[in-house]
């Protein structure tokens, strides 16, 4: 199952991509440089396309990620240690926590 966080980085990536082609953009549009902004026009085009395509990949694998995560969740459940409570085991008596002060 890919990481889900590898799909964070990735989109991070492709924003600062998009950063450096607007500045191109803009030094495109004050120099008035037909080159630069042809440039410009096909680089928005390639991270449209591969935003789209991370998307489309995040969605399809959703259920794959659904499914791995329940599977890692009910591994860790059943590794829950009272005697020396770790960030997870943390992390679940917050949960609890805030599901009893809801249920009042």
């Amino acid at each position: 199952v890919p990481s889900i966080h590898n799909i964070g980085y990735i989109l991070i990536g492709i924003g600062a991509f998009i950063f450096i082609i607007g500045l191109l953009g803009c030094c495109g549009s004050v120099r008035e440089s037909r080159y630069l902004l042809g440039i410009y026009v096909f680089c928005i085009i390639l991270v449209m396309g591969s935003e789209l395509i991370v998307a489309m990949y995040t969605v399809l694998l959703s259920d794959e990620w659904n499914h791995g995560l329940s599977k890692k969740l009910k591994i860790r459940l059943l590794k829950y240690n009272y005697s020396t409570p770790q960030h997870f085991e943390y992390d679940l008596d917050i949960i609890h926590k805030q599901v009893d002060d809801e249920e009042k």
